[in-house]
């Protein structure tokens, strides 16, 4: 049991919000709304997208303020190019996401002064959507194991249930 292990109750309070969002299209995060209304998925018979979606974004948003939280920069590589070229704000990065069918999350060591930051690539996490959701992770370093166990745990318990 890890302690990032996620409780039954918590994942069914997170799966009534999630699709209580889905259903009255109010969501709780505004990357969500402003996700939901640029690719015009608030439409009446689009709540099965609207509800993989926001559980693929929970995912991520685990993810991404877990590295965030371990130190790490992100990159956001859309399979085209980087939209966005390092930062440690998770909003940035969930703005930037899910533009195309899949992301690169490139995760890098920021040392050195602010006005001249020397960033090294140290890792990486695959993004895929469209799937079922919580398995939106399809595949990352090895060194990135314990910095996605919450993650990896979200996704389990959500799989579990659904």
């Amino acid at each position: 049991m890890s302690n990032h292990e996620v409780s039954s109750t918590a994942v069914a309070e997170l799966l009534a919000s999630i699709r209580a969002q889905a259903t009255t299209n109010h969501f709780q995060h505004a990357d969500d709304a402003a996700f939901m209304a640029e690719h015009d998925l608030t439409a009446a018979g689009k709540y099965q997208i609207r509800e993989r979606i926001l559980i693929e974004r929970a995912v991520i948003r685990k993810a991404v303020s877990d590295l965030i939280a371990e130190g790490y920069a992100i990159q956001v590589h859309n399979g085209e190019e980087l939209s966005v070229t390092g930062t440690r704000d998770a909003g940035t990065v969930m703005a930037a996401i899910m533009q195309t069918d899949e992301d690169r999350l490139y995760l890098l060591n920021v040392e050195g002064p602010a006005y001249a930051p020397k960033m090294t690539r140290v890792g990486w996490v695959h993004l895929v959507y469209g799937n079922d959701g919580w398995d939106v992770v399809s595949d990352y370093t090895t060194n990135l194991g314990n910095a996605l166990t919450g993650a990896g745990d979200l996704a389990d318990a959500l799989g579990e249930v659904l």
